[in-house]
């Protein structure tokens, strides 16, 4: 079994986890996880998420936070270090934008966002990318609001190319649609053409 605690002034992180070692492997289960920092309030684990850590093999399941200012962030994954390989599913619901705020300046977010991200690498070479999110809200900045009513982003990024749709209405700018399409297929590097 696994204890950790740390405090720095400001925050706090709290760890609790069983497992064993095996065959070079730790094998076990992240049992509780939970912080605390000022700037972006409390979070916490909702349930126990398995946790696989070795030379071979890198495996995470089942990792929910939650957070004090609202929203979910679930997480599972896995990498095999010696063929760099693997993939990374994350989805996030009703996650609040003011998260954002400690990490940026001359501004400040307001609203929710939610969606679902998902990574696979086949190989060194291949990437493929899959999300769509969802978000609304409010940017103020020094010039006055920005207020979002909805904005939508879908993004498929494989073999066959990339192709990334993004739609937004805003309160006063109307509506605002943006679609870059490329044939470069997924690498882990920005495509060097596209339209």
């Amino acid at each position: 079994r696994l204890q950790f605690s740390a405090d720095w002034g400001s925050g706090r992180l709290g760890l609790r986890a069983a497992g064993g070692w095996i065959e070079q492997t730790w094998d076990g289960q992240i049992e509780d996880l939970r912080g605390e920092e000022a700037a972006l309030g409390a979070w916490w684990t909702r349930r126990p998420a398995n946790l696989k850590i070795g030379k071979e093999t890198m495996e995470l399941s089942g990792l929910i936070l939650a957070t004090e200012r609202g929203g979910d962030l679930s997480l599972d994954g896995s990498f095999v270090p010696e063929y760099f390989t693997g993939h990374v599913e994350a989805s996030w619901r009703q996650f609040n934008l003011e998260h954002l705020n400690p990490w940026v300046s001359n501004m400040q977010f307001a609203g929710a966002t939610s969606g679902v991200l998902a990574l696979y690498m086949p190989s060194r070479e291949q990437l493929e990318l899959f999300g769509d999110m969802s978000i609304s809200g409010q940017l103020a900045v020094e010039g006055g609001i920005i207020e979002l009513e909805q904005g939508e982003i879908d993004l498929a990024w494989d073999a066959q190319g990339l192709d990334l749709k993004s739609r937004a209405r805003f309160a006063e700018a109307g509506n605002v649609t943006l679609q870059i399409v490329s044939e470069q297929p997924g690498v882990p590097a920005l495509p060097p053409s596209g339209e």
